[in-house]
């Protein structure tokens, strides 16, 4: 618990100072701290700018392979009552 407080108190230091601001450097990590924050929370279905589909109803043709597969596995995931076809019955099952 010690080394969470320590580094907090550290970053939020470094934050704090306004000579830090100035630099390319900084505006950098933020930058790369704001797209992990946003692929963090898109991933999770977090987002709250983000319409939330989980127990919608998913008609999706395809879905025996390639993308249409990916994308039945991740609607899934995500809570989507799905419907599914494919020309192959053997892949889509």
């Amino acid at each position: 618990m010690t080394f969470l407080k320590t580094n907090l108190k550290r970053i939020m230091g470094y934050f704090a100072n306004k000579e830090n601001w100035k630099q390319p450097k900084f505006w950098i990590l933020i930058a790369i701290f704001l797209r992990v924050a946003y692929v963090f929370m898109n991933e999770r279905g977090w987002n709250p700018f983000k319409k939330n589909i989980t127990g919608d109803h998913v008609f999706l043709t395809g879905a025996g392979g390639g993308i249409g597969k990916l994308m039945a596995l991740r609607l899934g995931h995500l809570g989507c009552k799905l419907s599914l076809s494919d020309i192959n019955l053997e892949n889509l099952e």
